[in-house]
């Protein structure tokens, strides 16, 4: 597998910088996954519709990603790489409006958690040997994000009462951003102490999924496809939302 990047539009990001960015992502990312992806992925600036992964493939079955990030903002950079390579491992197709907010939280997580590791991988193991003092601003990037007011339940609410208000809402409309950091935040703590989920993860979207799915369908489905050893980390994710009630 390859990163293809269109060279236009960077601004005064150099391509091949921005090459060794996109691939520390991929090499982070991939470590949780235990896997890799058999196509190339084209990537290409986008300011309209990026940051997102299109699901017309490439001439030779690449995936496409855009991005609207640009000049050499890195972090910001690896934070959208990150989601999009995320829905491409979580295997991202049409499907039931119901649940896709679940693939969406779970790609905005996947960010937050890779800029964290890949803060530590800087630290010793950067793209160039002069940028290590970046690492801390991978961290830096994620923690304003984690810690943003609009990233904070209201004060007194309980997640899971949140939650339930909100279900409805998520359930129509996959791209509540503000719903999905919350939840993402919520989440990442979970993700780090157990990080046999991303492994999990990776079944998400291989069965056949109806319109009536529902978060908690999604939850039984899910725990039918993995194999045994990763089931308790999936109920360790469906408790955090509870049962239907």
């Amino acid at each position: 597998m390859s990163i293809q990047i269109n060279p236009l539009s960077w601004g005064k990001a150099p391509v091949v910088d921005l090459q060794k960015v996109l691939e520390s992502v991929i090499h982070v990312m991939d470590s949780y996954f235990e896997s890799k992806i058999d196509f190339d992925i084209i990537v290409k600036y986008d300011h309209v519709d990026g940051p997102m992964v299109l699901f017309a493939r490439g001439d030779n079955s690449e995936y496409q990603v855009l991005l609207s990030s640009k000049e050499t903002f890195w972090a910001q950079h690896s934070y959208q790489f990150s989601h999009e390579y995320c829905h491409i491992r979580t295997n991202y197709r049409d499907g039931n409006p119901k649940t896709k907010w679940f693939e969406e939280t779970i790609c905005e997580l996947a960010s937050l958690f890779t800029l964290r590791r890949m803060s530590e991988v800087w630290k010793t193991s950067p793209p160039y040997e002069n940028w290590s003092d970046y690492s801390s601003a991978l961290y830096d990037y994620a923690e304003n994000l984690t810690t943003s007011a609009e990233r904070k339940l209201p004060e007194g609410v309980e997640f899971l009462d949140w939650f339930k208000a909100n279900l409805g809402n998520l359930e129509n409309d996959q791209y509540m951003r503000e719903a999905n950091a919350i939840i993402a935040t919520k989440l990442l703590s979970t993700f780090e102490a157990n990080t046999k989920l991303w492994l999990a993860v990776t079944y998400l979207n291989t069965w056949i999924i109806t319109e009536s799915d529902d978060i908690y369908l999604l939850f039984d489905n899910w725990l039918s496809h993995v194999p045994d050893e990763l089931k308790p980390m999936v109920n360790i994710l469906a408790r955090v939302f509870g049962a239907k009630t």
